[in-house]
């Protein structure tokens, strides 16, 4: 029953396991979707293997450019459907790429890190 302005501050409230909010502060499921893609001046909203309203080197450069540079580890269930693990974006962005018809897990297998630079806000 707290309220929590600043996220540094949960260690005051007694070390909470989940907080789950959209930007406004609303309490959501704690997952991300991508509904729409915008890319070369075009509105993508359907996101399967073969959409052609954006050609397929842009999928396969966004796809690959998504899976290298996410830490996310989502699991593919069956069917295709996603389990979270990680950061939502990139699971919501790592899903977009599935749908596309990229698996993560393959692009990350077939590359190799040459270094990782850490975001610190």
């Amino acid at each position: 029953n707290n309220l929590v302005r600043y996220l540094q501050a949960c260690e005051t409230m007694g070390g909470a396991n989940n907080i789950c909010s959209d930007k406004t502060g609303t309490l959501t499921k704690n997952q991300m979707t991508v509904t729409k893609l915008w890319a070369l001046d075009t509105i993508v909203d359907k996101f399967t293997k073969d959409e052609k309203i954006i050609n397929l080197n842009l999928k396969e450069l966004l796809s690959y450019g998504i899976a290298i540079n996410s830490d996310a580890h989502p699991i593919i269930e069956k069917g295709g459907k996603f389990k979270q693990i990680g950061n939502k974006t990139e699971c919501a962005l790592l899903e977009m790429a599935y749908k596309f018809g990229y698996n993560y897990i393959e692009i990350r297998e077939s590359t190799k890190a040459i270094n990782t630079i850490p975001f610190s806000s």
